[in-house]
């Protein structure tokens, strides 16, 4: 019977005691608890490859689209040096087409064939997520700026026969720029070893607009006005959009 006395009293003293370890302990209040654990993938002292696919976006009357090869030595976690190379073709948009079907007008377009970079990456933080099916995504944001060359390819098909009839008809040729590389993408690691990344980049590039005339001469022309006309630059602008895979050794 007492027995049965003391579970009596027991049950009614329950809500008692967990009304009094729900309440707050204020002792807490001034510290910040923080899981900190080690980072799931390291860089410095590793060599990446990579390969991508790239596509020149901003051009009106072509598509771009180029393979890319990258070859990046890390330092330390933050600091790494790139190589990069480009090669691609150029094919014609239907506003192209239609200006010249339509209204007779022929436009000079300047092809990206290949484009080679040296960069420094700068890689300021990193961090990771959670999907819905709990498992945590690694990535890391990254900035490269540097310099190279941009070979253009100038096909000569916006000349008439009529401007040509005075000399030979011009034939294709390649020309290299100087060029500037800025911008910044992202890394999203698959494992260790391998990872997602896509690049933005902006590489602006200085030409002479007496490349892309249809009427050329290699004799000095005696009006120095015309000569320096002729001899013209202009900056142009490739924005870059690339993906694909690296990977870590």
């Amino acid at each position: 019977m007492s027995t049965l006395k003391g579970m009596a009293c027991l049950v009614l003293l329950l809500p008692l005691f967990s009304e009094v370890y729900a309440q707050k302990d204020d002792r807490f209040d001034d510290f910040e608890i923080r899981v900190i654990r080690p980072k799931y993938f390291t860089k410095s002292f590793r060599l990446e490859t990579g390969l991508q696919g790239v596509a020149i976006f901003n051009h009106p009357f072509i598509y771009t689209y180029m393979g890319h090869l990258n070859l990046t030595f890390h330092f330390n976690e933050a600091l790494a040096l790139e190589a990069s190379g480009y090669y691609g073709l150029s094919l014609d948009r239907n506003a192209k087409t239609e200006l010249n079907s339509k209204f007779l007008i022929q436009t000079i377009i300047h092809r990206t064939q290949h484009i080679g970079m040296g960069s420094i990456l700068w890689t300021p933080f990193y961090g990771k997520f959670q999907t819905s099916a709990n498992k945590l995504v690694y990535f890391d944001f990254f900035l490269t700026g540097g310099g190279g060359v941009t070979g253009i390819s100038y096909q000569y098909d916006h000349c008439s026969q009529g401007e040509q009839t005075s000399q030979p008809k011009l034939s294709k040729k390649l020309v290299h720029y100087p060029t500037a590389n800025l911008g910044g993408g992202q890394k999203v690691f698959l494992t260790k070893n391998i990872a997602i990344r896509w690049d933005i980049l902006y590489m602006p590039y200085r030409l002479r607009e007496s490349d892309g005339l249809c009427v050329q001469t290699a004799q000095p022309d005696t009006n120095a006005g015309a000569s320096a006309q002729a001899d013209k630059k202009r900056w142009k602008v490739n924005y870059v959009f690339k993906l694909g895979v690296s990977r870590f050794f």
